[in-house]
């Protein structure tokens, strides 16, 4: 089993200058929820981010964050 436990997809919206909307910018992966939370918050903070995907892998939830 993969000690990877959470991931993290962020994606553009029609502000970012290189990538078009709803386009992939980052996936990012984890071990831990709280290892998580500082580039959660700086993601959902950028104006050119359109929305970011919390996946839990060991719950297989999703969040999506707008």
């Amino acid at each position: 089993m993969s000690d990877r436990t959470h991931e993290m997809k962020i994606y553009a919206n029609g502000r970012h200058k290189r990538a078009r909307d709803g386009e992939l910018l980052l996936h990012l992966r984890f071990r831990g929820e709280h290892s998580m939370q500082m580039d959660r918050d700086i993601a959902l903070a950028r104006p050119d981010v359109g929305r970011v995907e919390l996946i839990d892998l060991e719950k297989m939830t999703c969040e999506v964050l707008w």
